[in-house]
């Protein structure tokens, strides 16, 4: 199928990509700086629960002429650009088939007088991300949550609309049809409105949105009046699954918000989407009020919400940023002398925001060597003055720096599988790891955004070392305390964005926390109790030798490894 992508954003890349992989014919247009790097590099786009990247190499025009004729174009722009869009494609009368996959809670109108009745189709994306330094960061949505949803006016499943969800599906992507699309994007305007709106109200961040359950009640109340309007409206709710909102009890509905909303597949699916399409969401939620007026049903939830859609966050998430993310705690001790005598020599405070975060991110990364210690959790200033650290003690002593340094922070803690620590822990010590340990990173509050910052974990020279003992590996790569989907060009330096380099052995989110403190006193470290004392006395020397020996080189690559 020749296809023409209309928009080369997240959504419309990422389709793009995969239509292309399934063997269709595919070309993009937008803008020229975008179009420019899509010819000279193809569509860089990455799995971000995998984290396995892929290239595809589409076409690109830089218009769409009258005469330009292709079997189908798909339209993946924002709400406010259709308006410039509809001229356009209404004066191309050689492509049969034009689906428009906009959020729309309006009707289509418009859209039928600039395209024709006979040639539109309408759809909404199944995924959800987001781009940095051109590449696509992004999911797609399970089809029990939210397939690529696509349908006829009329709402008849015709052969032209059956063949193109086989395109879809060919490309990956669970596709669902649908006899309402009117209906279907009204519901689906209802329920995600709300949702962008309360993460507004948490600034943008959907882990301090998992610990504000009043927005969370206040987001559960604004989708049920949301469906109320619909249902005086007479409009169906649909798909069927979302009447669930209206009778699964709601401290029920907050608590699986609240466990979603602290995980990376709601950053991806809603979080990421949201903060970036503010614009959209404002035109859809003008759309939606004109439909609570025309229902005269009252939306006081819905209102509130819609208050903090300009970027303001609640005074709730102001008071807690100032409080939590910057403050002194027993293991956070960035009043040592050590760490001041540490931080007054360097003269971090005095540098601006970026280069702080990026010389404490390189101190720690490269002049505390990656080893063990025993305890493994230890006051941040025992960290520094050992010189050396593993990911849980690097992640402390980085962000007692950084909170010396005022910079804002927080404690994100995952289990791994053991696996990658095979080869850097000696075969006959691996046997007595559990099979899942705790590992952590560091999230770092800059321009408004939470960087994930856990490339810090491994020295240069370590993880040089171990790139020349595996030159010849391609991709993907676990062990040596490495995880990561290509060993020789790894996340791991910080120029503004997130940094990797153990992600790929996660096995389990265990959330976010103010601060480790919060964390340790629940849980136990890897390396505590009788299992320190063992490993102290037995394991500790002949671990870090074992380090040294492949920091040094003196360690010969097996000749298999794990992946």
């Amino acid at each position: 199928m020749k296809i023409l992508v209309y928009g080369a954003g997240v959504l419309g890349s990422l389709y793009a990509a995969r239509l292309r992989q399934a063997g269709n014919d595919v070309a993009v247009l937008d803008r020229p700086k975008r179009l420019g790097f899509v010819r000279d590099h193809g569509i860089l786009f990455e799995d971000v629960l995998t984290e396995k990247c892929r290239v595809a190499r589409v076409g690109t025009v830089d218009k769409l002429s009258p005469d330009d004729a292709y079997d189908l174009i798909i339209v993946m722009v924002r709400k406010t650009q259709v308006a410039s869009v509809l001229p356009i494609l209404s004066k191309n009368h050689k492509t049969p088939n034009i689906l428009l996959m906009v959020s729309n809670a309006a009707g289509y109108y418009d859209w039928i007088e600039a395209i024709g009745r006979e040639r539109l189709l309408i759809g909404c994306a199944g995924a959800g991300g987001a781009m940095e330094d051109n590449v696509v960061h992004y999911t797609v949505v399970p089809r029990w949550l939210q397939p690529t949803t696509l349908g006829e006016l009329d709402g008849e499943t015709t052969p032209r609309l059956k063949q193109i969800a086989k395109t879809f599906r060919r490309a990956g992507f669970p596709v669902a049809i649908s006899r309402n699309m009117d209906a279907w994007q009204k519901t689906h305007t209802a329920l995600v409105l709300p949702m962008a709106n309360a993460i507004y109200m948490a600034g943008g961040d959907h882990h301090r949105l998992a610990k504000m359950p009043e927005v969370l009640h206040l987001l559960v109340r604004a989708v049920r009046e949301g469906l109320q309007v619909l249902r005086q409206l007479g409009v169906v709710i649909t798909p069927r699954q979302s009447r669930a909102w209206e009778w699964i009890p709601a401290p029920v509905l907050v608590w699986m918000l609240g466990r979603w909303a602290n995980t990376e597949h709601f950053e991806a699916v809603a979080a990421r989407h949201a903060n970036a399409v503010r614009d959209e969401m404002q035109q859809v939620a003008d759309e939606f009020k004109a439909l609570a007026e025309r229902a005269v049903v009252a939306t006081p939830a819905m209102d509130r919400l819609a208050g903090f859609a300009d970027g303001r966050p609640s005074p709730q998430a102001d008071r807690k940023e100032g409080q939590q993310y910057l403050s002194h705690t027993p293991l956070l001790d960035f009043d040592h002398p050590l760490i001041t005598g540490l931080t007054e020599r360097r003269q971090w405070r005095s540098l601006p925001e970026e280069q702080r975060i990026r010389q404490v991110y390189n101190f720690v990364k490269d002049e505390i060597a990656f080893g063990y210690n025993v305890p493994d959790i230890m006051p941040a200033s025992q960290i520094l003055a050992a010189g050396r650290g593993e990911c849980n003690s690097k992640a402390l002593l980085f962000m007692a720096l950084l909170r010396g340094c005022a910079i804002p922070c927080r404690f994100h803690v995952f289990m791994v599988d053991k696996a990658l620590q095979k080869g850097v822990i000696p075969a006959f010590v691996h046997w007595l790891v559990a099979p899942k340990i705790q590992h952590s990173w560091v999230e770092v509050r800059f321009q408004d955004k939470w960087m994930n910052l856990e490339g810090l974990i491994l020295d240069r020279a370590y993880l040089s070392a171990v790139q020349q003992m595996f030159a010849d590996t391609k991709g993907a790569f676990c062990g040596y305390a490495v995880a990561t989907a290509n060993l020789h060009r790894p996340q791991t330096e910080w120029t503004g964005g997130n940094t990797y380099i153990q992600r790929t052995a996660i096995t389990k989110d265990l959330g976010v926390y103010d601060s480790p403190d919060q964390f340790y006193r629940d849980h136990p470290s890897n390396v505590s109790g009788l299992r320190a004392l063992v490993f102290g006395l037995l394991f500790l020397r002949g671990l870090n030798a074992n380090v040294r020996k492949i920091r040094e080189h003196k360690v010969k690559a097996p000749l298999a490894h794990a992946h």
